[in-house]
C-alpha cells in the first residue's frame, strides 16, 4: 500500500542549545540562530562588547585604564551570562509549552498513517480532516488526505487537494510528489471508466433472458 514520499518531513521541537545542551557557547546565540530573534542578537552582542573590553582592558590597556574597570567588566560579563541564561531557560519553558501543539500534530499524522496503512479509511480521514482544520497549509496531511481519496475512489475530491496544494506559497516544493500522485490518480481513473465500460448499462433480469431462449429453442 502506497503512501506519498514527502519532500520534507515532520519533526518535534528543536531543542534549545541555550539549555537543551550541557554548554552555552554565546548568550543569545541560540535564539538568534534558532529563531532569528532580535533579543538574541542583543544578548549576543552585549556579551561579546564586554569580554573584548575585559580582555583588552586586562591584558592590553592595562597601562592607561584606571584599575577598577577591568574588574568591573568582568563582573558584568559574568552578570549578563547568568542574566542570558536565565532568560533563555524562561524564554525555552514558554516556547516548549507553546509547541505542544505541534507535538500533538505529528503523533496525530503519525496516527493518520497508520490508519491508512492498515485500510481504516474512515479513521485516517477523520485524523487528517481534523490536522486541516487546525493547520490548512498542513502539506504532508493534505497531500495524504489526496492519496486516501484516491485509493477509495473519491478522485474528484483527490483532484481538489492537490490543486489546493499547488496553491499553497510552499507548494512549489512538492510538485514532484503532486505530480506523481495526479499520475496515479489518471490511471486509476482510466481503470474506473474501462472497469464501467465492461459492465451493461441495462442488463436483462435471469428469468427474461431464460425466456428468450426458450422461445429461440
Amino acid at each position: 500500500m502506497d503512501l506519498p514520499t514527502t519532500g520534507g518531513r515532520r519533526t518535534a521541537n528543536k531543542r534549545n542549545p541555550i539549555v537543551g545542551g550541557n554548554s552555552v557557547p554565546l548568550p543569545g546565540l541560540a535564539r538568534l540562530w534558532g529563531e532569528g530573534d532580535l533579543v538574541g542578537l542583543a544578548w549576543a552582542l552585549a556579551f561579546t562588547s564586554l569580554l573584548h573590553f575585559a580582555l583588552l582592558s586586562t591584558f592590553v590597556w592595562s597601562g592607561w585604564i584606571v584599575r577598577p574597570w577591568p574588574l568591573l567588566a568582568w563582573v558584568s560579563l559574568v552578570v549578563v551570562w547568568l542574566a542570558a541564561w536565565l532568560t533563555g531557560w524562561t524564554h525555552y519553558a514558554d516556547s516548549k509549552g507553546k509547541n505542544h501543539p505541534s507535538d500533538s500534530a505529528c503523533d496525530l499524522f503519525r496516527r493518520a498513517q497508520r490508519e491508512y496503512l492498515r485500510g481504516n479509511w474512515f479513521q485516517a480521514e477523520t485524523a487528517l480532516k481534523h490536522l486541516l482544520t487546525r493547520n490548512r497549509v498542513d502539506i504532508p496531511a493534505r497531500l495524504l488526505l489526496a492519496t486516501l481519496y484516491r485509493r477509495i475512489g473519491r478522485n474528484g475530491e483527490a483532484e481538489k487537494h492537490l490543486v489546493d496544494l499547488e496553491q499553497l506559497p510552499a507548494g512549489r516544493r512538492w510538485q514532484l510528489e503532486v505530480d506523481r500522485e495526479r499520475r496515479l490518480l489518471a490511471l486509476a481513473g482510466t481503470t474506473q471508466s474501462a472497469t464501467d465500460s465492461d459492465v451493461p448499462s441495462h442488463p436483462e433480469p435471469a428469468h427474461k433472458q431464460g425466456l428468450t431462449d426458450n422461445e429461440a429453442a
